[in-house]
């Protein structure tokens, strides 16, 4: 149970990083992979370098 809780909430916080990648105009990852075969890591330092890059 509290393996299936733990990983609903991993794929939760992946989604969410997917959605903001997207909203970005970021649809695949740097290697031409889609994001949903990307892991959670993968996704995070992504989502930083797009960010700090606009900033």
């Amino acid at each position: 149970m509290i393996g299936k809780v733990i990983n609903i909430q991993q794929e939760s916080k992946i989604q969410y990083l997917i959605q903001q990648l997207n909203a970005k105009g970021i649809y695949k990852g740097p290697k031409g992979e889609q994001l949903h075969s990307m892991n959670y890591f993968s996704l995070v330092s992504l989502l930083a370098v797009k960010r700090a890059v606009e900033s």
